[in-house]
């Protein structure tokens, strides 16, 4: 065997060797409910968390089917451990570096989940219960994105949806964001949509609340539409529509006519701090840019007050 046919084949052995650890690489790679297994559970506060079947979905993702969460006892939970309990919870994408506790001061740069079919034991919901909420199954949207060189994040979708009762649902895209200890004094909403779609719910809360503050629902809307009447007082011409959908959706607590979308886009938007500003005459227009739409509007309504009986 000569030289020069030695060294062609121990090239070419070790060629194989390297392809085979790369072939091999993705095997030996956590997925993502491995490593949700290993950096995100032991750091959850809860005394137990159950799931009959889990299955992952990519390196950043998996699905996690009848999930049972047990909580510490806590004022939230009348000092009672609280149950929840999940039917499904899909986990698109999750940023685990920023997540870790060691992170804590990191915002994530992606979160993409949805929960389904979330309910709660006694303790666990006795705060909603309390206000009127129902027990029924609720569902959850996250999809969250943030890029921390640009220093802007976008909700691209937040939705929390009772079952049969009505949902609320957010758009929101932040600029001025970098890490969280800082996040009071810098972040500031660059525009926002939210839509508030009620299919009975108002008024259970409502009934529930004005029970326990020794109100009416008919008392406690009074009070808000004498409020948004003194507001309006204060706000540009351009404002006033706006206020007018909003006074008209609450006036129509029993039975809205649709949903209400409500609008933000300022030219200098507002932080956490400044929210003492949105007081100031024509701040509703001048920082927030607000404008609100319900099919029902009834112009004037805002700057009227409560109807008349």
């Amino acid at each position: 065997m000569t030289e020069g046919f030695r060294r062609a084949r121990i090239r070419a052995s070790l060629s194989a060797l390297v392809a085979s650890i790369a072939l091999a690489l993705p095997a030996w790679a956590d997925n993502g409910l491995q490593r949700f297994e290993r950096e995100i559970r032991p750091q959850l506060d809860a005394q137990k968390l159950t799931y009959r079947s889990g299955e992952p979905a990519g390196d950043t993702g998996f699905v996690l089917d009848d999930v049972t969460v047990v909580t510490p006892p806590s004022a939230p939970t009348q000092n009672r451990p609280g149950t929840f309990h999940i039917d499904r919870l899909t986990v698109d994408a999750l940023d685990f570096d920023h997540l870790r506790k060691e992170s804590r001061n990191e915002w994530p740069r992606v979160v993409k989940l949805k929960a389904e079919g979330l309910t709660g034991d006694a303790a666990a919901t006795s705060m909603l219960t309390a206000y009127g909420f129902p027990k029924v199954p609720i569902d959850i949207v996250v999809d969250w994105t943030f890029d921390r060189a640009a220093m802007k994040a976008r909700m691209n979708k937040f939705e929390i949806s009772m079952r049969g009762e009505g949902s609320l649902s957010a758009v929101l895209a932040i600029a001025g964001l970098s890490d969280v200890s800082s996040a009071r004094q810098n972040v500031f909403l660059e525009k926002g949509t939210i839509v508030i779609d009620d299919k009975g719910l108002l008024a259970k809360v409502l009934r529930g609340f004005g029970s326990s503050r020794g109100n009416s629902p008919d008392g406690l809307v009074t009070l808000s539409l004498i409020t948004l009447s003194g507001l309006a007082q204060q706000q540009p011409p351009q404002t006033l529509p706006a206020l007018d959908a909003i006074a008209s959706f609450l006036t129509d607590w029993r039975a809205p006519r649709g949903p209400l979308t409500i609008g933000l886009q300022g030219p200098r938007g507002t932080n956490i701090d400044g929210f003492g500003a949105l007081f100031e005459k024509d701040a509703l227009y001048k920082i927030l840019g607000l404008t609100a739409n319900y099919a029902d509007t009834r112009p004037g309504s805002a700057l009227a007050g409560p109807p008349s009986k």
